[in-house]
Protein backbone atom coordinates (compact mmCIF):
# COMPACT_ATOMS: atom_id res chain seq x y z
CA UNK A 1 0.00 0.00 0.00
CA UNK A 2 3.06 2.33 0.62
CA UNK A 3 4.40 1.92 -3.16
CA UNK A 4 0.78 2.55 -4.37
CA UNK A 5 0.55 5.26 -2.25
CA UNK A 6 4.04 6.87 -3.13
CA UNK A 7 3.42 6.09 -6.92
CA UNK A 8 -0.22 7.89 -6.80
CA UNK A 9 1.52 10.91 -5.25
CA UNK A 10 3.79 10.68 -7.99
CA UNK A 11 1.16 10.67 -10.49
CA UNK A 12 -0.37 13.78 -8.77
CA UNK A 13 2.46 15.28 -9.12
CA UNK A 14 3.25 14.66 -12.57
CA UNK A 15 -0.18 15.31 -13.36
CA UNK A 16 -0.14 18.84 -11.60
CA UNK A 17 2.92 19.91 -13.27
CA UNK A 18 0.99 19.07 -16.72
CA UNK A 19 -1.93 21.44 -15.97
CA UNK A 20 0.18 23.81 -15.30
CA UNK A 21 2.61 23.52 -18.01
CA UNK A 22 -0.85 23.84 -20.38
CA UNK A 23 -2.22 26.73 -18.23
CA UNK A 24 1.03 28.41 -18.80
CA UNK A 25 1.09 27.42 -22.85
CA UNK A 26 -2.70 29.05 -22.89
CA UNK A 27 -1.51 32.07 -21.36
CA UNK A 28 1.32 32.85 -23.23
CA UNK A 29 -0.88 31.92 -26.32
CA UNK A 30 -3.37 34.64 -25.67
CA UNK A 31 -0.20 37.34 -25.00
CA UNK A 32 1.08 36.65 -28.29
CA UNK A 33 -2.62 36.65 -29.80
CA UNK A 34 -2.49 40.34 -28.04
CA UNK A 35 0.59 41.69 -28.96
CA UNK A 36 0.27 40.26 -32.63
CA UNK A 37 -3.43 42.39 -32.75
CA UNK A 38 -1.43 45.15 -31.34
CA UNK A 39 0.90 45.24 -33.63
CA UNK A 40 -1.36 44.72 -36.63
CA UNK A 41 -3.58 48.21 -35.58
CA UNK A 42 -0.34 50.13 -34.93
CA UNK A 43 0.82 49.47 -38.62
CA UNK A 44 -2.01 49.62 -39.89
CA UNK A 45 -1.94 53.45 -38.73
CA UNK A 46 1.99 53.75 -38.54
CA UNK A 47 1.57 56.20 -41.71
CA UNK A 48 -0.43 58.74 -39.62
CA UNK A 49 1.18 58.77 -35.76
CA UNK A 50 3.23 61.30 -34.80
CA UNK A 51 6.78 60.92 -34.04
CA UNK A 52 5.79 60.81 -30.27
CA UNK A 53 2.75 58.34 -30.99
CA UNK A 54 5.53 56.03 -32.63
CA UNK A 55 8.04 56.85 -29.35
CA UNK A 56 5.63 54.97 -27.43
CA UNK A 57 4.92 52.41 -29.65
CA UNK A 58 8.71 51.46 -29.46
CA UNK A 59 8.37 51.99 -25.44
CA UNK A 60 5.24 49.34 -25.21
CA UNK A 61 7.58 46.83 -27.15
CA UNK A 62 10.74 47.65 -24.91
CA UNK A 63 12.42 48.86 -27.74
CA UNK A 64 15.99 50.26 -27.11
CA UNK A 65 18.85 50.71 -29.25
CA UNK A 66 22.27 51.06 -28.81
CA UNK A 67 24.46 52.93 -31.58
CA UNK A 68 27.97 52.67 -31.56
CA UNK A 69 30.90 55.07 -32.57
CA UNK A 70 32.18 53.39 -35.71
CA UNK A 71 35.40 51.32 -35.34
CA UNK A 72 34.32 51.32 -31.85
CA UNK A 73 35.96 48.25 -29.53
CA UNK A 74 35.36 46.38 -26.26
CA UNK A 75 37.98 46.03 -23.75
CA UNK A 76 39.27 42.67 -25.67
CA UNK A 77 39.76 44.64 -29.02
CA UNK A 78 36.48 43.29 -30.83
CA UNK A 79 34.47 45.58 -32.56
CA UNK A 80 31.47 46.29 -31.23
CA UNK A 81 28.18 45.98 -34.05
CA UNK A 82 27.31 49.65 -35.44
CA UNK A 83 23.70 49.26 -33.54
CA UNK A 84 22.35 46.67 -30.86
CA UNK A 85 18.48 46.75 -30.69
CA UNK A 86 16.74 45.29 -27.92
CA UNK A 87 13.11 44.04 -27.70
CA UNK A 88 11.32 43.31 -24.54
CA UNK A 89 7.70 42.78 -25.35
CA UNK A 90 6.57 40.91 -22.43
CA UNK A 91 6.67 41.48 -18.44
CA UNK A 92 8.95 38.35 -18.70
CA UNK A 93 12.14 40.53 -18.98
CA UNK A 94 13.53 38.00 -21.22
CA UNK A 95 15.34 39.86 -23.88
CA UNK A 96 15.91 39.16 -27.62
CA UNK A 97 18.93 41.29 -29.08
CA UNK A 98 19.57 41.67 -32.56
CA UNK A 99 22.94 43.81 -34.17
CA UNK A 100 24.29 45.00 -37.47
CA UNK A 101 27.65 45.78 -38.97
CA UNK A 102 25.60 47.51 -41.61
CA UNK A 103 26.83 51.15 -42.40
CA UNK A 104 23.58 53.56 -41.56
Amino acid sequence: LQTLSARKKAAEAERDALRQRIADRDAETARVATLAEWCQTVAANLDVLTYDEKRLALAALGVKVRVYKQGSTDADGSPYPRWEMTLCPAPTNEHVVNGSTREP
